[in-house]
């Protein structure tokens, strides 16, 4: 009997890493997650995604020569020829990724940003099927971005096009205080890069939350819908706490959201104006945490441009990644 070839998805992430081994037509015969040893080396690393690939094509009753081609996307900036780079999970330097696969692999191997996945994942069976111009925006512990442009992804001269992260909202001396509150630990630090996310991000919006009750008496600590959220600690608040108390109509939860939803709109719709996608995906854990947070965003974002765009939250969840890896790697896909 002749079986068609196989194809993995994987979605390498600082903690966890999502493996997909699928038909080429992409019927998913399974999935699994093994734990991300950050720590080791990258031969090893990358030798035992390998080895854990071929152990699943030995279940499936297969020969490993079966497994033609594997997708992978990964936490940091991938270069033209495989080299990955500015992966802060990973205390690599300049990782020669292909190399590393094409010594221990013969079969076909795609590399990616895992932004980028994600938004080919969205594109192949999530929200933005069939949508040839989108923005990918990734809320978690930072803030990813992906450019789908005419029909593919768009990397740019360094292959870092996307990072929305970086973007610059305000000057930093305007950051300094809003309506007159003491200023987000992160911003006067004084870091630059990254002031976008450290504040709309999900590590963003649990800094703010702590910071907020640090200010507290006791009593209202006591009486704060989030921190009894977190178990009555404010030192153990994070964005989960403060969107959950939000979708309760909680006035404070809804107050401690509104700059870091702001700072959102206004780097969404700039990106909005420069591009006129078709849509904006807001995928990641935030992202996930319902409808009002997706909503807030949308409401924001048609008072700041007069682009047209629909905004959407993802479909795939955390799955778009390694689903994304698989399109990237099977030949021909329609």
């Amino acid at each position: 009997m002749q079986h068609s070839p196989l194809y993995a998805g994987v979605d390498v992430g600082g903690t966890k890493t999502l493996m997909i081994l699928a038909e080429q037509d992409g019927t998913i015969l399974s999935e699994w997650r093994v734990a991300s040893d950050a720590q080791t080396d990258p031969e090893t690393f990358f030798g035992g995604i390998l080895d854990e690939l071929r152990r699943e094509v030995a279940k499936q009753g297969r020969d490993v020569s079966a497994l033609r081609g594997i997708g992978l996307g990964l936490p940091g900036v991938i270069g033209p020829a495989g080299i990955l780079t500015h992966a802060p999970a990973f205390p690599w330097q300049e990782t020669p990724v292909a190399d590393i696969l094409g010594q221990r692999f013969d079969g076909a191997v795609y590399l990616d940003n895992d932004v980028n996945v994600a938004a080919l994942g969205e594109q192949w069976q999530g929200a933005a099927q069939g949508v040839r111009d989108f923005l990918m925006v990734t809320v978690g512990t930072g803030i990813g971005g992906a450019l789908y442009l005419d029909g593919r992804i768009y990397r740019g001269a360094g292959a870092a096009a996307g990072e929305i992260g970086y973007s610059v909202i305000a000057p930093p001396a305007a950051l300094l205080s809003h309506n007159g509150t003491a200023p987000p630990a992160a911003v006067a630090s004084g870091d630059v890069f990254g002031q976008f996310e450290q504040i709309a991000s999900g590590t963003g919006i649990g800094r703010l939350a702590r910071e907020h009750l640090t200010r507290c008496d006791r009593s209202a600590v006591d009486a704060s819908l989030i921190a009894q959220l977190a178990g009555g600690a404010p030192e153990a608040v994070n964005a989960r706490h403060v969107l959950a108390a939000a979708a309760q109509g909680d006035a404070e939860a809804l107050e401690l959201l509104r700059l870091p939803l702001d700072y959102m709109a206004i780097g969404i719709a700039n990106a909005v104006s420069l591009l006129n996608p078709a849509m904006v995906v807001i995928g990641g854990g935030v992202a996930d945490s319902g409808e009002l947070y997706v909503a807030a965003v949308r409401e924001r974002i048609a008072a700041l441009t007069p682009i047209a765009t629909d905004v959407v939250a993802a479909r795939l969840g955390n799955r778009a990644g390694a689903i994304g890896a698989l399109a990237g790697v099977i030949p021909n896909r329609v």
